[in-house]
């Protein structure tokens, strides 16, 4: 069929245009934009421990020049094709934080935001009793410690200049004012 595509096309008939697809990415913190803003386990967390009243914007990226996004990757159906994300937010000196995440997504100006998931953190990396590093709050684990993310096609791409973001509400665990990390890794679906 595609080399009839090809011919009706040379000839003034009509040409089918070409399924978009996708391609399974990660977003981690050090993806965050702007970077003086985001892009740092440290900013991230610093972020964190300012949502003790509401939720607060503790990561974004801006989607770049000729692609769109949605957060996660793969189908429920298939399990081992969908993606599974994980995410810690640290004081490395005492304990992790706990709360809640909300995925979003945004045009640029942020005047339409949708909220994608909204997230336990505890269920998302592996808690500790003591010795609060990064290493150990990276889950080894997908069946125990990371959640699935297929993707999220109920909801609309977002392109060039729009914004996936990460918010938390800090609801117990530690003070908060020490929150000093945020490590995550979320599966996303570019299109180009």
């Amino acid at each position: 069929m595609g080399l009839l595509d090809g011919l009706g096309g040379m000839f003034g008939g009509q040409k089918t245009a070409p399924q978009r697809q996708g391609f399974r990415s990660t977003m981690h913190e050090t993806n965050g934009l702007p970077v003086g803003v985001y892009g740092t386990a440290a900013l991230c967390g610093a972020l964190c421990a300012t949502a003790a009243a509401g939720f607060v914007k503790v990561w974004q990226t801006t989607v770049p020049a000729q692609q769109m996004m949605r957060w996660g990757f793969g189908s429920a159906s298939l399990q081992e094709n969908q993606g599974y994300m994980w995410l810690s937010i640290l004081d490395v000196a005492a304990g992790q934080g706990e709360g809640v995440i909300r995925l979003c997504q945004a045009n640029a100006r942020e005047t339409n935001k949708i909220i994608v998931a909204e997230l336990d953190v505890t269920r998302l990396a592996v808690m500790q009793a003591a010795a609060w590093t990064v290493a150990l709050a990276r889950p080894t684990n997908r069946d125990i410690h990371m959640l699935p993310l297929p993707e999220k096609i109920e909801y609309p791409l977002v392109g060039e200049d729009s914004i996936l973001s990460i918010e938390y509400f800090h609801s117990a665990g530690v003070a908060i004012a020490g929150l000093d990390s945020m490590v995550f890794s979320i599966p996303v679906t570019i299109y180009q």
